[in-house]
């Protein structure tokens, strides 16, 4: 498996699950947006200004530089849980 850094810095950003996500937040070239019942996290650009009083910069993207078949979900799934 290959991995990739991706070029560029990002940020992560935490909100409640039921704020908006904003409309900026996919102006950049990265965009991450995930919701549970705890909250929203999204993953984009440092450059992107959001409010939110959970923002941590200074992130750098980590990407699997192949395609993947559908059936080693389960592999990036236990990815997941290694950090």
């Amino acid at each position: 498996m290959n991995l990739k850094i991706v070029d560029g810095c990002y940020q992560v950003i935490k909100l409640r699950p039921s704020d908006e996500v904003p409309d900026n937040v996919f102006c950049g070239a990265f965009c991450s947006a995930t919701k549970t019942d705890e909250e929203i996290s999204i993953v984009t650009d440092s450059d992107i200004e959001m409010e939110s009083d959970a923002v941590e910069k200074n992130w750098k993207i980590i990407k699997i530089d192949e395609i993947l078949d559908f059936s080693l979900m389960v592999l990036v799934f236990r990815l997941d849980w290694i950090g």
